[in-house]
C-alpha cells in the first residue's frame, strides 16, 4: 500500500517541472503570454464595472456585440481580482503557472488511471515536452480549463462504468 501512495507522490513530477518552467516565463515576461487572454481580461473587467450584462459595447464599434463566452471563468477572475486586490493583468500571470500545472497533471493522472504507473509518467513528461501541450497550458483561458476538466470527467465516467 506505500508502494501505491509513492507512485501517487511522483505523479505530480511532471506538472511540478511545467510548474517551475511557468515560473521561468513568468519571471521573464511582464505581460500573460498569449493574446486570447486580452479578451477574458477585458471581459472580466467589462463584469467588474458594469455587472452581469449580455451585450459588450466596446469590442465591436459602433454597435458592439453580444457576448458569447458563458461568465463563470470571467466572474471568478474578476471576483479573485477584487478579493485580492490584484490586477487583471497581474492576476492572469499569476495564474499562468497554476494552470500549467493543473493541465499537465489532468494529463498524467488521466493516462494513470486508465493505464499503469509507467503510461502515466511516460504521458506526463511527453504532454509537457510537447509544445501544443504546454503551450496551451501556460496559458490562462477557459479552455485549458475545459481540457483538464474532461480528461478527468472521461477517466471517472469510465470507472463509474
Amino acid at each position: 500500500m506505500q508502494y501505491r501512495n509513492h507512485e501517487k507522490i511522483t505523479l505530480t513530477i511532471p506538472a511540478g517541472l511545467s510548474f517551475i518552467i511557468a515560473l521561468i516565463l513568468l519571471y521573464k515576461y511582464t505581460f500573460p503570454i498569449s493574446w486570447d487572454v486580452y479578451y477574458h481580461i477585458h471581459m472580466a473587467d467589462l463584469y467588474m464595472r458594469n455587472g452581469l450584462v449580455f451585450w459588450d459595447f466596446e469590442t465591436v464599434a459602433p454597435y458592439g456585440r453580444v457576448i458569447m463566452y458563458p461568465p463563470l471563468f470571467h466572474l471568478v477572475l474578476a471576483g479573485l481580482s477584487k478579493v485580492t486586490g490584484i490586477g487583471l493583468v497581474s492576476l492572469v500571470r499569476l495564474l499562468q503557472p497554476v494552470f500549467s500545472f493543473f493541465l499537465i497533471f489532468s494529463i498524467t493522472w488521466s493516462s494513470y488511471k486508465l493505464f499503469d504507473f509507467k503510461t502515466g509518467m511516460c504521458t506526463g513528461v511527453l504532454g509537457m515536452l510537447s509544445f501544443i501541450t504546454f503551450n496551451r497550458s501556460v496559458i490562462c483561458t477557459p479552455a485549458t480549463i475545459a481540457i483538464g476538466l474532461s480528461l478527468l470527467c472521461c477517466v471517472y465516467f469510465l470507472q463509474w462504468l
